[in-house]
């Protein structure tokens, strides 16, 4: 009886060698838009803004600089979602049942706390000229607190703005001023006290300057603010 001559390449006898599966091989390079931006904020606040380029960053996460584009349109695209990425835990409700002016200041040292817990992402703002999404939702809380007041379109509109204004223009300021070991107040009045001849109220003055910290001008200019705002209310509730 002739003998059977197998087809099979002695290959073909092993058994069959599994592939591990492709979720595991790519894991490690898997890009996502969250994953570029937290990437992002880490390397901001770890080495500065000047360290924030689409290159440094694709380096950082062990991949090619183009492979960032399918994630995030461009550089601005990139400090957008940086920013918002920052900003997301920013609560600005006011206390339920409060007044009006409470709920308001409130609503700033809200705004001022968060931008604080993410000093890194100022001088992004500071060089932004437009009001990011991160931003809208807290202003339109502020706007529903004032129109709830009655307070006309126009002026509701001009408070809200002063209101956001001052709050971010004081933690920029005052975020530079942190870069002096120095106090603040002592910082900024240095030069008092060699003039003293020209500038003797200020001179004197100097241990109350000195006595004061930043949360103390941010309290008292938010109620200064907020205290002509009620002006303005009960002017028109005479008025009416």
């Amino acid at each position: 009886m002739q003998e059977e001559v197998s087809t099979h390449s002695p290959e073909s006898q092993l058994p069959p060698v599994e592939a591990p599966p492709v979720r595991m091989r790519t894991r490690r390079g898997e890009l996502s838009r969250e994953r570029v931006l937290a990437a992002a904020l880490e390397l901001l606040e770890r080495d500065g803004d000047g360290a924030l380029s689409m290159r440094r960053l694709a380096a950082e996460l062990g991949s090619a600089p183009m492979s960032l584009y399918r994630h995030v349109a461009n550089k601005a695209d990139l400090v957008d979602g940086v920013i918002a990425l920052a900003l997301s835990d920013l609560t600005t409700e006011g206390p339920e049942g409060g007044d009006l002016e409470s709920r308001i200041i409130a609503w700033m040292h809200g705004l001022r706390a968060e931008l604080n817990t993410h000093p890194a992402i100022l001088p992004l703002l500071s060089s932004n000229h437009l009001l990011l999404p991160a931003f809208l939702g807290p202003v339109e809380i502020l706007m529903q607190e004032l129109q709830d007041s009655r307070l006309p379109r126009a002026r509701t509109a001009k408070f809200a703005w002063e209101v956001l204004w001052f709050t971010m223009s004081f933690v920029v300021t005052e975020h530079h001023l942190r870069q002096s070991p120095a106090p603040v107040s002592a910082f900024t009045f240095a030069n008092a006290a060699s003039h003293a001849d020209d500038l003797p109220l200020i001179a004197e003055a100097l241990p109350d300057f000195d006595a004061l910290s930043g949360d103390d001008i941010f309290e008292s200019s938010a109620r200064h603010l907020v205290a002509g705002l009620r002006e303005e209310l009960n002017a028109a509730v005479r008025a009416a």
